[in-house]
């Protein structure tokens, strides 16, 4: 799927901005106009620099018909076989001492990993509140066993998923089932539901994905309304809200031809 120049996703935020108070009803020189960007020319720029997509294929994947498409081409909301990640909630928690904190702008903006010797703890995007505790050494990253974290599932070398939340059993199973979606698979929360066996519990699935410690990698962004909204993400429901955008921009990463 190519690097992203994480330099230009301030820019793409305020595109998609942009296109969510159009409802994606406009065209590019209607975006360039209403984004700032100024010309269709600099606007195609940019979205070839962070992702390789044209202005067309971002108005057409992420507009509520185009998702919409997506979900109908689905006949099975599940697909064991093709897992890109293995998650490990066995392991102890680690020592303090172990744990060490990266950050680096990647293609979603600021990106935040916590790391304990070679095992991958914790993903974030953006700023936390409460993560990582205040006081911590933050390194630039990325750390070399995460140089590949935005590449193509099966090109992907990863260290092992061991994140140090116990979830309740239903939430191991949703996250574990999500972690084998493919790339551009979206379901429905309530397709989910079904899927898990659990048919109306989407709300629960919804406070399951607020909490998801690995981000992208357990890919709650492919769960979308059946109608085709995006339904939000980590509790957050405004289309311009910067998680919403973070969610679009995912995936018209994983969208793109």
């Amino acid at each position: 799927m190519g690097t992203a120049d994480g330099q230009h996703y301030p820019i793409l935020e305020k595109i998609l901005a942009a296109a969510n108070r159009a409802s994606f009803a406009c065209t590019p020189a209607q975006l360039a106009e209403l984004s700032g960007v100024g010309t269709v020319r600099r606007l195609d720029h940019i979205l070839q620099s962070w992702g390789e997509v044209t202005t067309e294929i971002l108005l057409e994947q992420l507009s509520r018909r185009g998702l919409q498409n997506h979900l109908s081409r689905e006949e099975s909301p599940l697909n064991p076989q093709a897992a890109p990640v293995n998650l490990d909630f066995s392991q102890p928690a680690p020592a303090p001492e172990t744990i060490r904190y990266f950050s680096w702008h990647g293609p979603f903006g600021e990106c935040l990993v916590e790391l304990a010797g070679d095992r991958l703890l914790r993903l974030g995007f953006g700023h936390h509140n409460a993560w990582p505790p205040k006081g911590q050494r933050i390194e630039p990253g990325p750390p070399p066993s995460c140089l590949t974290l935005f590449e193509a599932p099966r090109q992907r070398q990863l260290p092992p998923l061991a994140p140090t939340s116990r979830p309740s059993s239903f939430r191991r199973q949703l996250w574990q089932s999500l972690a084998a979606t493919p790339p551009g698979a979206l379901q429905s929360y309530s397709k989910l539901a079904l899927g898990l066996g659990r048919p109306g519990a989407a709300r629960a699935i919804g406070q399951g994905l607020k909490f998801n410690p690995l981000p992208w990698l357990i890919p709650c962004h492919r769960v979308i309304a059946a109608d085709g909204s995006l339904g939000g993400y980590h509790g957050q429901t405004q289309s311009c809200h910067p998680f919403v955008l973070r969610k679009q921009a995912m995936l018209l990463w994983e969208l793109r031809p």
